[in-house]
C-alpha cells in the first residue's frame, strides 16, 4: 500500500498533517521517537511506527510513495541537537528517500533559510541546518517540494496564504494548520516538485494566491496559463476535503489536534 510517512508526527505541525489525512482515510504512517508519543494517535486508525533520526529508520519508508519531513530538535535543546536532527536527520531522511523510490519528498523548512544571515540571530544555527538540508535536498535528484513557513502561530488554519514576502516583518506569520493543509495540496500536486514555496498569512484563498505566482520564479510552483487554475479544488476533492470549510468544520479539525 502506498502510503504517506509523516517523520516528526508528533510535532505540531506534524500532528495536523497526519489528522488531515487520518480524517480523510488518505493512508499515512505516523513516525514518532518516543513511545509515550505513539499515544496520541491509539485512539486513531493512524499507523504509528518508533523511529529515531539518531538511529537507524530505514523500517520506516517501507509501504510508503510519499515523505513528508517536519521534524524539528526543538527550541528547548542546543545547536548540537539542531545539527544532529534539523540537517543530519534529514539528510539522512533524502537519502532514504532515495533509496526506496518515494515518489515525492515534501520539506517543511523556513522562509528564512534561504539566508540565515537576514534571519532572527536567536535561531541561526536552526537557520543554517535549514540551508544546508534544503541544499542537499535540491541536489539530490529526489523529487521534492520545500515548503518556507514564516513565523508560525497556532491559530485555526484559514486556507488563504500569500507566498510573496510582506515588508512589514509583523505580518511575516501563517499558521501551523495552514501550512498543513498547504502540505496535503503538495502532496497531491506534482507540479509543485523541484519547488520552493514560502507561506506567509494572506487575506486571499490559497487558491487566488497560487494562481497568481509567477511562472518563472525558482522560488514558486510551475503554472502557465489557466492551468493551475483549478488545481486546489482538484485536490481538495481528490483528498476528499471540502473545497471550504466552514467554522464548525475547521474548529473540530483543529481541536482534534493536540499542540505541544
Amino acid at each position: 500500500m502506498n502510503k504517506i510517512l509523516v517523520i516528526g508526527a508528533h510535532g505540531q505541525i506534524g500532528q495536523q498533517i497526519v489528522t488531515m489525512l487520518a480524517q480523510e482515510n488518505i493512508p499515512v504512517k505516523a513516525m514518532v521517537r518516543k513511545p509515550e508519543q505513539q499515544n496520541l494517535f491509539d485512539a486513531t486508525t493512524v499507523e504509528t511506527v518508533l523511529a529515531d533520526l539518531e538511529g537507524d529508520f530505514s523500517p520506516a519508508f517501507s509501504d510508503c510513495s510519499k515523505v513528508v519531513f517536519t521534524a524539528g530538535s526543538g527550541a528547548s535543546t542546543g545547536p548540537d541537537k539542531t545539527l544532529l536532527i534539523d540537517l543530519w536527520g534529514a539528510i539522512k531522511s533524502i537519502d532514504l528517500a532515495k533509496a526506496h523510490g518515494i515518489d515525492h519528498f515534501v520539506m517543511i523548512s523556513s522562509s528564512n533559510s534561504h539566508n540565515p544571515d537576514t534571519g532572527p540571530v536567536a535561531i541561526k544555527p536552526y537557520l543554517v541546518a535549514k540551508f544546508a538540508a534544503d541544499e542537499y535536498l535540491k541536489n539530490s535528484g529526489q523529487p521534492y517540494t520545500i515548503l518556507g513557513p514564516a513565523r508560525l502561530t497556532n491559530e485555526p488554519p484559514t486556507g488563504k496564504i500569500r507566498t510573496d514576502r510582506p515588508e512589514n516583518p509583523a505580518e511575516r506569520i501563517v499558521s501551523r494548520g495552514d501550512v498543513a493543509t498547504a502540505t496535503l495540496y503538495c502532496l497531491a500536486n506534482d507540479h509543485t516538485k523541484g519547488q520552493i514555496i514560502d507561506l506567509y498569512q494572506g487575506d486571499q484563498s490559497m487558491l487566488k494566491n497560487w494562481q497568481n505566482l509567477p511562472p518563472d520564479s525558482k522560488k514558486h510552483p510551475y503554472c502557465q496559463g489557466d492551468k493551475i487554475s483549478h488545481c486546489l479544488p482538484a485536490t481538495l476533492h481528490a483528498l476528499s476535503l471540502p473545497a471550504r470549510m466552514n467554522e464548525k468544520t475547521v474548529k473540530d479539525q483543529y481541536s482534534a489536534t493536540t499542540l505541544v
